[in-house]
């Protein structure tokens, strides 16, 4: 590949590695500046102050020299001119002396606290020379003292310079000096330490600029070589011949480059020969989606398959000369549905029985198709799907073919097409066999909607013959009733006790007709959802209960028992259908009294949560478990001499379910046999408001 000499430019960074250096050692040049003025102006002050202790030592030495022998003479004008002498240097705040005693004798005062008039308890005025600092000042204290030569040697004529002399301190001298230096001093002091900081500051500057275009010279090097290389030009190299850590930089970077151009190389090599082999294969491709297509159009289009128009292509395709397609029938023996040329296939082109996928067979005389002098072989191709063998593809071809690739591809599409040929045809006849049960499925839903409707219809009539005939029915029973009581109660003359029980059974009897009327006129009602339901506030329902038992107690009098009802002691209240609790317990009471011949019958009301539950117990024959749903379904009665001799419909019960349910209760049942059962009515102690047809609850 030809390198690019197009020069790419160097992007402009706001905050350039260059700037970065640059500012960095600015910073060290003017942090080396500051450091040497400090350092020259720290040595001057301390030079500053040795030199001021020095000459403030020696002051107070020469006073105290010259201070001594006035202070014996008591002179104190020679003694005010050295303090005031002493007193003149500005840095002097103040000087005292005191006598032996340690009263101060003179002192003069400038600036600063003022000298105390007497030594400090404890202070020796023949103490050596020192000094101690305070509030800004420091205190040079000096031992006054003479030299007196004994007397005794003075008049033997000694000489002065042979005597033993020693020093008597007669008083002391306290020299305060201010210890901070003044403006002035530091005034005068920084002007060469800012002079020798600046021109350190000025060199580091020039030495930054310096070693910074130095330094990112090579980086700059190395950023235009890569950018260059970034925008195509893959021959730039890095031009950088540094043995540091930026020319391994710079050598890895070209060897990088070198590798790379050698890699395109060989990948514009290698898709030339792509290229070449994609042109020599397109023609291939083509052949072989145009089988697929004729593969797939039949179903697309919901049509018949043209095997021959198929194997026609596929011979034309792969430059055989002849072939037959043959598929697998159901008994294991080969079919042929097509074959090429239109004449009929050579006699050797006959199935055979191979396990591998393709057999390759020389033909015999007389067995080839006529193809020049063009060498050809018979080859045999398995057509497998999931169930087996499905069939056998067998074509005379070529030796020398080049399309076997073809022939890997559509063999197996073909094998599949095959498969779902025979799958095609199943389902036609499956969906033609399916269009026919459906047809006969269609006509008896319309017979069973037509059976429907006048069972709806019959259901109807008979509900209305049901209601007619109650009405009809209890109008003369009501009629009979009523005459039979007045007769018994001697309304119309009196009767004897012979015709008094006849009038009761008389009585009796239509009230047990009545029911019967009533109870199967409700279960009309019911199976047409026309019963409606009546919400009202019950503000007692032990009152409800305890009427109800009590006007059933005549059905206990020929039983030695009478029903018992046990309440709680407090009042119940609960807003549901008066009538339909009524119904129901003299129902289950009824029911109870039928089975028990002796023992006991009881009603128990009990509250539980925002449950009420009113239970009917009884001492009777029992109900076996098998048949606890059984009797709540309509007209069952359980087989049994109790059961023939009580009688009855076999629809209380049922009733009686469907009532619980309709005021949004359960009735249920528990039974032993030989020790009675119970039957327990769970009730919410409000009905719900979807379930009421009243308008309002009272």
């Amino acid at each position: 590949m030809e390198p690019m000499q197009q020069e790419v430019a160097i992007p402009h960074f706001r905050k350039s590695f260059s700037r970065r250096i640059l500012m960095l050692s600015g910073s060290l040049s003017l942090l080396s500046g500051l450091m040497v003025a400090g350092v020259v102006l720290w040595v001057r002050l301390n030079s500053l102050e040795t030199s001021r202790r020095a000459i403030a030592s020696t002051t107070a030495g020469q006073l105290a020299a010259q201070s001594a022998h006035a202070i014996l003479s008591m002179d104190d004008v020679f003694i005010a001119e050295a303090l005031d002498a002493a007193t003149a240097d500005p840095r002097a705040g103040g000087i005292a002396l005191y006598s032996a005693d340690g009263r101060l004798v003179l002192s003069r005062h400038r600036r600063g606290p003022a000298l105390p008039p007497v030594l400090p308890a404890g202070a020796r005025i023949d103490a050596p020379p020192s000094s101690h600092r305070a509030g800004g000042y420091e205190d040079f204290e000096v031992p006054v003292a003479i030299v007196r030569p004994s007397a005794e040697l003075v008049a033997q004529g000694v000489p002065v310079s042979r005597l033993d002399t020693t020093k008597r301190p007669v008083g002391r001298l306290v020299l305060r000096v201010k210890t901070s230096a003044g403006m002035e001093d530091l005034r005068a002091m920084m002007g060469f330490p800012l002079v020798l900081g600046g021109c350190v500051f000025l060199a580091g500057l020039v030495l930054a600029f310096l070693g910074t275009k130095r330094v990112v010279r090579p980086f700059r090097r190395i950023l235009r070589g890569v950018e260059n290389f970034r925008a195509g030009d893959l021959g730039a190299r890095i031009q950088l011949d540094s043995k540091d850590e930026l020319g391994h930089i710079a050598d890895s970077f070209n060897r990088l480059a070198r590798d790379l151009s050698a890699r395109m190389d060989e990948l514009k090599q290698w898709k030339d020969r792509l290229e070449g082999e994609v042109l020599s294969q397109t023609e291939e491709i083509q052949s072989t989606s145009r089988f697929l297509q004729e593969l797939i159009s039949p179903f697309e289009k919901e049509g018949e398959i043209s095997w021959t128009e198929l194997l026609r292509l596929l011979c034309e395709s792969s430059e055989s000369v002849g072939g037959v397609l043959f598929a697998r029938a159901t008994d294991g023996q080969f079919v042929r549905i097509a074959s090429y040329p239109a004449g009929g296939p050579p006699p050797a082109l006959t199935p055979r029985s191979f396990d591998s996928e393709c057999l390759e067979v020389e033909p015999g005389p007389g067995d080839a198709v006529s193809a020049g002098t063009v060498p050809m072989t018979i080859r045999h191709f398995n057509l497998r799907n999931p169930d087996g063998l499905g069939g056998q593809l067998i074509l005379q071809c070529p030796k020398e073919c080049r399309h076997q690739h073809y022939l890997k591809q559509v063999i197996p599409a073909l094998t599949i097409t095959l498969s779902n040929a025979r799958a095609f045809v199943s389902v036609r006849e499956l969906v033609a066999m399916l269009e026919k049960q459906n047809d006969v499925l269609s006509l008896q839903k319309k017979e069973l909607e037509d059976q429907k409707n006048e069972l709806e219809r019959a259901s109807r009539l008979k509900s209305q013959f049901v209601a007619n005939m109650s009405h009809e029915l209890r109008i003369p029973l009501n009629a009979i009733i009523g005459y039979s009581e007045m007769l018994s109660s001697g309304l119309y003359g009196p009767v004897n006790g012979e015709q008094t029980s006849s009038l009761q059974a008389i009585e009796e009897s239509g009230r047990n007709l009545l029911n019967l009327i009533n109870t199967i006129l409700d279960h009309s009602r019911l199976e047409a959802d026309r019963m409606p339901v009546y919400a009202e506030k019950i503000e007692d329902l032990r009152k409800v209960v305890r009427e109800t038992v009590s006007r059933n107690q005549s059905i206990t009098r020929e039983r030695e028992y009478e029903i018992e009802v046990v309440v709680p002691p407090t009042p119940i209240m609960c807003i549901s259908d008066s009538g339909k609790i009524q119904q129901i317990l003299v129902n289950l009471v009824s029911n109870a009294v039928k089975f028990t011949e002796t023992g006991h019958v009881r009603v128990r009301l009990e509250p539980r949560g925002d449950q009420l539950e009113l239970t009917v117990e009884d001492s009777g024959c029992g109900i076996p478990e098998s048949e606890f749903e059984n009797i709540f379904a309509e007209f069952h009665q359980i087989d049994g001499s109790a059961t023939r001799a009580a009688g009855g419909t076999g629809l209380g019960l049922a009733v009686s379910r469907k009532l619980a349910h309709l005021i949004g209760g359960t009735l249920t049942v528990a039974s032993e046999m030989g020790k009675g059962s119970t039957f327990t009515l769970r009730l919410p102690r409000r009905i719900a408001a979807a379930e009421a047809t009243a308008d309002s609850i009272i």
